[in-house]
């Protein structure tokens, strides 16, 4: 599709729009990966500090009841 895209594109003369649109893209995906790795760095550091604190088990017992009742 994209192989067909880009010869339509080269024998219409519209190959500065599909470049243009190609680099939009990637900009996009860019802005979206470091959004989620803005996102995972988040979530990383607040179970860093629970396991310094040493809260991990009294998160994890209850969310494992929860798990065991909705999933057995």
């Amino acid at each position: 599709m994209i192989v067909a895209s880009t010869a339509i594109a080269a024998f219409s003369g519209r190959m500065p729009k599909l470049t243009e649109a190609a680099f939009e893209s990637a900009s996009n995906a860019v802005t979206l990966a470091i959004g989620l790795i803005g996102a995972l760095a988040l979530w990383l550091g607040i179970i860093r500090v629970v396991e310094a604190a040493e809260m991990m088990g009294a998160i994890a017992m209850p969310s494992h009841v929860l798990a065991t009742r909705e999933f057995d």
